[in-house]
């Protein structure tokens, strides 16, 4: 028999990368609600997913809560300001950075929190 060899699109494997981060994040908001079994189960499958993006070797960049500098290569979406932080903080992050073979493919979008 024959078999059809199927190489993965780039494009396709960084959209794959974005959307499991994407579940990782909706696994996390809804924990409290899901039954221990389900919630194990589901934690598994993602794990399983970024395995394997680990073998095309793609990783996954939140950067939620870290602080911020103009170094990073980020696209900002707004900037909130909020008077009792000392320094930038990414308050959120919409958008994940995607790097592949140590090469930023996609830039994170993100949501800035800056003092007034």
């Amino acid at each position: 028999p024959k078999f059809l060899n199927l190489s993965a699109d780039t494009s396709e494997i960084i959209d794959l990368a974005v959307e499991v981060w994407r579940i990782e994040q909706r696994i996390a908001k809804s924990a409290t609600s899901l039954p221990e079994s389900q919630l194990k189960g589901l934690e598994n499958s993602t794990q399983k997913l970024k395995r394997y993006l680990e073998k095309y070797d793609v990783e996954i960049v939140d950067y939620k809560n870290q602080k911020y500098n103009d170094g990073l290569n980020l696209d900002i979406l707004s900037i909130e300001k909020d008077s009792s932080i000392s320094e930038p903080t990414i308050k959120e992050t919409v958008e994940p950075t995607i790097i592949c073979k140590g090469q930023v493919v996609r830039k994170a979008k993100i949501i800035l929190l800056k003092s007034n």
